[in-house]
């Protein structure tokens, strides 16, 4: 499921994406193996972890929006989880939530 999204939002983030694929061959020698946060097609973050990452590059540009990838490992797939309320059914191992739901 993809996050909706206004027009003006998904190209600024394709523009994000191609600056980042137009600069990969200088980006391998540089940051091969961590990840990186474009905005405004300029590395403005990068590290180890992806979400210390990403909070960088928004506390030094205020940008919610930016490109973050893995240099080297564009091909690894990120699944993220949607977030609920409520009780975790433990008879399940790992335990699931039950959304609230009491039994």
């Amino acid at each position: 499921m993809a996050l909706p999204t206004s027009a003006e939002a998904q190209e600024r983030f394709e523009q994000e994406q191609r600056a980042y694929w137009q600069q990969r061959d200088e980006l391998l020698q540089k940051y091969a193996g961590k990840w990186v946060a474009l905005v405004g097609g300029q590395v403005v973050a990068s590290g180890e972890q992806m979400n210390k990452v990403a909070a960088e590059a928004w506390r030094k540009t205020g940008s919610g929006l930016m490109y973050v990838n893995l240099v080297g490992g564009e091909d690894v797939v990120l699944r993220v989880r949607r977030a609920a309320q409520g009780r975790y059914d433990f008879a399940y191992a790992p335990p699931i939530p039950t959304l609230g739901v009491r039994q």
